[in-house]
This record gives C-alpha cells, structure tokens and sequence, in this order.
C-alpha cells in the first residue's frame, strides 16, 4: 500500500488491508516479528489526525514492536524512524533507530538476515538525508 499511494484502486483496497490487519493481530501480534505492531505503528504515524492518525498509538505500537522483536527486526527501526521520527521532528530519535538499524545483530533469526541488511542499506540512505528531512 505504502508503494502505491497514488493508485487509487490500491487506495481503494486500504480499508480491507487495515481490516486485514486487525485480524491478524487479533489472533497474533506477534506474527513475523511484530508484523501488525509495526503496521499499525506506521498507519497512525502517516496518516492526518483529522483521518485517524494517533502520534501517541503509533509510538505505542512501535514499542511494543520492538518490545517483541527483541530489536532483531531492524526494518521495524528503519519504518519507525522515517515515519514517527520524521513527523514528530525528533532527530535524536531518527539518528538513535537508524544506528541501530545499521549494526550487527547477535542471534539473528536465519529469515531476517537479508531484510536487516537491506534495513541497514536503508538507514545509511536515510542519515544522508537527516538535514533534508530535518
């Protein structure tokens, strides 16, 4: 959906991804590596207050991402700073998640090796841009 904002067939189709969403938490929030918490963390960070948007409830849910991934996941450290991070203007916390999500991680889970380090990719991208963003 991220990918496709200006479709609007695929804009069309969110409420059943959100809905979708819901389910999945309903039965496991836990579900790859927090899946439904990182979703629902980046759904109240991007959207307008006057359309749902909860800065508070998409902090909430990013915490409690990480909480569950133990900080292994570290698309969700790259998600939770270009979206939260960003729209709340807190650089120390964009800078924080980004460093992180270009480490190393200990014990990490055989199917999240290439998604952490397209994260890190990602994050080093993303710390150019702190000025722009900034």
């Amino acid at each position: 959906m991220n990918l496709s904002r200006s479709d609007p067939l695929a804009s069309a189709q969110f409420p059943r991804v959100k809905k979708l969403m819901e389910w999945v938490q309903s039965q496991d929030s836990t579900y790859f590596h927090g899946g439904p918490l990182w979703f629902f963390g980046v759904y109240y960070s991007t959207l307008p207050p006057i359309l749902g948007g909860n800065s508070a409830l998409s902090n909430e849910y990013f915490k409690n991402a990480e909480v569950v991934t133990g900080g292994k996941f570290l698309w969700g450290k790259v998600l939770y700073a270009k979206t939260f991070a960003v729209q709340q203007l807190d650089r120390d916390l964009f800078n924080r998640l980004l460093t992180e999500a270009e480490s190393e991680v200990r014990d990490e889970p055989p199917d999240l090796r290439l998604l952490n380090r397209i994260a890190g990719v990602e994050a080093r991208k993303l710390l150019l841009q702190a000025d722009e963003l900034f």
